[in-house]
């Protein structure tokens, strides 16, 4: 998986060690936070679209924002979280329009990536849990 921000697209994933990783960051659970944005989104469907931006955006920090992006990113590509944070800053204002899929504002990002994360989950809940041997 990847995604997009602020001109550079990134490798991404999902694994325990990530949340984890999140919560040693930030105190929060990430699964948690991710529901947020799309339970945020849904409640603005008859928003305008700076509205809904709005919202999404007081969600959480761009301190959290950055932690997302920075945790779910492929560790092997040794991105600064320094990176993330400059990232957010550019994509945090709102556009009256899109110049293309890589300049869209970082709560616009974060809904995209829950909605790829609630979709891994659906199609991946069946998957019976590896036995861990102590």
């Amino acid at each position: 998986m990847e995604f997009k921000l602020a001109y550079k697209s990134y490798k991404c994933g999902w694994s325990l060690a990530v949340f984890k990783r999140f919560y040693d960051a930030t105190g929060l659970d990430l699964s948690t936070v991710l529901q947020d944005y799309i339970q945020a989104f849904a409640s603005t469907t008859e928003q305008s679209k700076v509205s809904q931006h709005v919202t999404l955006s007081k969600l959480y920090s761009r301190d959290i924002a950055s932690n997302i992006f920075y945790c779910i990113t492929d560790e092997s590509l040794n991105v600064p979280l320094d990176e993330f944070d400059d990232a957010t800053f550019r994509t945090s204002w709102f556009q009256t329009e899109s110049i293309n899929g890589f300049s869209e504002e970082y709560p616009a990002v974060l809904l995209k990536i829950a909605l790829d994360f609630n979709e891994y989950i659906q199609a991946n809940i069946h998957v019976k849990k590896k036995d861990i041997e102590a």
